[in-house]
Order: structure tokens, then sequence, then C-alpha cells
């Protein structure tokens, strides 16, 4: 689920995309990201390669007093933001086993503006984070920092949303494409989240999906690994 596709590419597009968009046009999408409580729903994930299920993991969207954002996966998170008319993203302690990586923009360092918190049905943004590698053990760089280009395009709202085995439906579900071409036609993932719920859905372009399958009742909030950086 995580996004691991911070790579350098020279994909090429002319056809026109949305850099920046006027803040306060379009669909608020903050409620699909930011849990309504501190604690979010708890909610299962199954994952699947080329139709052919696997595993699964425990997901919960969660937020601290000062504004940041996690989607827990397990033990493992991703930190987002929601605020100043942006969708940011900080760090990420998914990737693998042995590192995290952090997101930067040129006016603030460790996080990194990933779409606009309101925006237009097709439209697309650019984004250039960089992208900066660490160990988990050390805190200390384990790649080179690179800056990275790509594009973020707001596919779908759906009002209603079913689940590949139609096991559970869900009202207002937006749909996002990201890629490396200027119009996001040919997408390397796409994410489906749910309001007021989280991330429901993901998929790459090498045939792995992952979905929500299942909503617990009663679970005790998930733990956060800690990262002593």
């Amino acid at each position: 689920m995580t996004n691991d596709s911070y790579v350098v590419s020279d994909v090429v597009n002319p056809d026109p995309y949305v850099e920046k968009l006027p803040i306060g046009e379009g669909i608020d999408i903050t409620p699909y990201f930011k849990p309504p409580q501190p604690i979010g729903q708890f909610y299962v994930l199954q994952s699947s390669v080329n139709g052919q299920t696997t595993t699964t993991e425990d997901i919960q969207h969660q937020q601290e007093s000062n504004g940041d954002i996690y989607i827990v996966k397990n033990s493992l998170w991703e930190q987002l933001r929601v605020e100043q008319g942006f969708v940011w993203r900080g760090i990420d302690i998914s990737p693998n086993e042995h590192e995290y990586y952090s997101l930067s923009d040129p006016d603030r360092v460790g996080f990194s503006r990933w779409c606009p918190s309101t925006w237009q049905i097709g439209d697309v943004y650019l984004r250039s984070p960089e992208v900066s590698f660490y160990h988990k053990s050390s805190c200390l760089p384990s790649r080179t920092p690179y800056t990275d280009t790509s594009y973020l395009k707001f596919r779908s709202l759906h009002t209603t949303w079913s689940n590949p085995t139609n096991s559970i439906t869900l009202n207002n579900v937006i749909e996002l494409w990201f890629g490396y071409d200027q119009n996001v036609s040919n997408p390397v993932e796409k994410y489906w989240y749910a309001e007021n719920i989280g991330m429901v859905q993901w998929q790459d372009n090498t045939g792995k999906l992952n979905y929500i399958s299942e909503i617990p009742q009663g679970r005790e909030p998930l733990t956060r690994q800690p990262l002593n950086c």
C-alpha cells in the first residue's frame, strides 16, 4: 500500500496540466484524510497480486493534537497534514524494514505538498518534492537525496462505491491517480479514500491491489512503531 514509487523519471507529455489551483475552488477533500475523531475507524485491507489474495493489513487514520495525521498500517505509518490549502506528506517509515524517507519542499523542510485540499474533479497537480532516505537504526542518510517530479490527478468522486468483492459499500469515495505523465493517462498508482474513514483501496500498475475487506468493531487503537530520530 505504501507509495514506494519515488523514482526519477523523464516521462514528458505535452498535454496541459494544473500546477496550482486557486484555494477555495472545488471539493473539500479534507474529511477523506482527517478522521472525525483523533482515533479513526479501524478497518482491514486485503492484499492481492494478479487476483490472488495474499496478506491483510490493519489500518487506522489517527490525528495528534499538533495536526499530524498518521495512516497506520499494522504498526508502520505515513505522516500527513491538511493545512494552508494543501494535503502535505512528511515521513513514511514503511518503504522497507531498514529505511524511512522524508519529503520536503523548497519552502518547507519535512513536508511536501501532495495536492490541494480543495480542488476540482479532473484537475492535475504538479509536485516536485525532495526525497531523503534514512537508516532507521542510526537516522543517518542512506541514499543521496533527489527531486522527484510527478503528477496527481483528481480522477473521480464516487457517491457510492463498493470493494472488488462487493462485500462492503461506502458513500463518498474519492479516486486519485498518480503518475509521471502530465495528464496521468498512464497511472503508476491509484488511491481511493472514503469520507471519514481514509484510504480504502490502493492499486499499482504491476498487479498489486489492496482493498477494504472488513470493518471490525471494538478493536483497540493501533500502536505506531516509534521512530527515534
